[in-house]
């Protein structure tokens, strides 16, 4: 019984040996304390389907696309239950990557704030986040990246 014991033990000491490097490296990319997903740019458009993404079955709900090719981060928020908002998480106004906090998008550098639409709170930045055309389907929601 010991020996099984000990032998556990060493497993999940190695377990969470292994974590803590993954854990760091996973923190630089949910830097704006998004979840994070990876998806594969195919012929101009993503098709996400709502069920395998449950932070987006309800209303406020946002995650960050790290999309292959030259499209890079976008991040996808539920604005309501029929409307989503894929945005370029780029501050408008220096380019900076802006963090979810509570309800909305704010700027780390420059105090910039945008609602979950990424249109604008507050500035200094000018002009709304850029943003994809969306289509909801029912079951899944379509992203139009040209």
């Amino acid at each position: 019984m010991i020996e099984s014991r000990r032998g556990f033990l060493k497993k999940i000491g190695a377990l969470l040996a292994l974590g803590v490097p993954a854990a760091a490296l996973l923190d630089g990319c949910a830097s704006a304390g998004l979840p994070v997903y990876r998806y594969d740019n195919s012929g101009g458009r993503i098709d996400l389907y709502l069920r395998w993404y449950p932070e987006l079955m309800t209303t406020g709900g946002v995650i960050e696309l790290l999309v292959g090719g030259e499209t890079g981060s976008i991040y996808v928020a539920r604005v309501s239950f029929s409307r989503f908002a894929a945005l370029s998480p780029e501050c408008t106004s220096d380019g900076c990557k802006v963090k979810l906090e509570k309800n909305s998008f704010r700027c780390p550098c420059d105090g910039s704030t945008y609602y979950l639409d990424g249109s604008m709170t507050s500035g200094p930045a000018n002009e709304p986040l850029r943003s994809f055309r969306t289509q909801f389907l029912d079951t899944s929601v379509r992203i139009f990246l040209s």
